[in-house]
């Protein structure tokens, strides 16, 4: 299968309440402005730029879960992809144009490494935390059938393994998906993980985690300064992933720690100026466990 059949299937059934897909322009330096398309218009117009250019394209698009609720990803493929990962931000979760979370800034460093993005946002009616996804509703049945939906529209247009990645907060969101779903995913990348919150269960003391089939990676920096994310949870995680095929830690030191807050943007939690040797040492580890493309 050419990396070209992979993103562009034969064919996409075209349903009531189909994904609404903006931006389909080469990759920018910043988002473009956005216009609207039909999901068949939009396939159309996508193989047909994709067929004359190894760029990856910047799409925006505005998913429906559950009855009347939307999430909105942002998501860029490269030519020849090996695989997809799925990003989720800590804190609210939501997507935030120029946000230095590491989610945000990892996005486009995986683009660079060639492996395809999606920035996952929190959906419309969540309101617990300051408008966004609050640490419990991440792991909740309605938070699941969410994340269902953005990767069986993605599996739509995408035809490669899905990683999920969850960083702080986040952490909890990828988790929680890796620990029902393992059966769709080709692995999970926990990152400055919520193994000691203040509310809540640890996330290695999780039994779910023990049933994990997929490979699990931990990443921490040495000198997180969060009480909720101390680095010694990456190994508890790595640990506890008993059923996994391949369960690693791993640390990080360096980089800049100019934020205002322990658990905010721009500190260690966040391995902020590091992120290009961080995802580098991520996408190692997804190329190295290859994966079905029907995962």
């Amino acid at each position: 299968m050419t990396g070209r059949d992979r993103i562009c299937p034969k064919t996409v059934g075209t349903a009531p309440g189909s994904a609404v897909i903006r931006r389909d322009t080469a990759l920018p330096a910043e988002p473009p402005g956005r216009r609207t398309a039909t999901a068949s218009f939009f396939l159309a117009a996508f193989c047909a730029i994709l067929a004359l250019a190894p760029a990856a394209l910047a799409l925006e698009i505005t998913v429906p879960t559950r009855s009347g609720m939307t999430v909105e990803v942002l998501v860029e493929v490269p030519r020849d992809a090996p695989a997809l990962i799925l990003l989720f931000e800590g804190g609210r979760g939501i997507l935030a144009p120029g946000s230095t979370g590491f989610a945000h800034r990892a996005h486009r460093h995986f683009l660079q490494k060639g492996i395809g993005s999606a920035l996952v946002g929190a959906p419309v009616d969540v309101t617990g935390l300051n408008g966004g996804l609050s640490p419990w509703s991440r792991e909740t049945p309605k938070h699941i059938a969410d994340i269902d939906s953005v990767i069986a529209t993605l599996r739509r247009y995408y035809k490669l393994p899905i990683w999920v990645l969850g960083v702080s907060n986040g952490s909890r969101s990828a988790a929680a998906y890796a620990m029902r779903r393992s059966d769709r995913i080709g692995g999970v990348v926990l990152v400055s993980s919520s193994t000691l919150p203040p509310n809540g269960d640890p996330i290695h003391t999780l039994p779910r985690l023990r049933a994990v089939t997929v490979p699990v990676l931990a990443v921490a920096h040495e000198d997180d300064g969060c009480q909720g994310s101390p680095p010694s949870g990456a190994t508890e995680i790595a640990k506890a992933a008993i059923a996994s095929p391949d369960a690693a830690a791993i640390f990080f030191s360096g980089g800049l720690n100019t934020g205002r807050a322990p658990c905010g943007n721009e500190t260690h939690h966040t391995l902020y100026g590091i992120e290009g040797q961080v995802v580098s040492a991520i996408a190692e580890f997804i190329t190295a466990h290859p994966a079905s493309d029907t995962q």
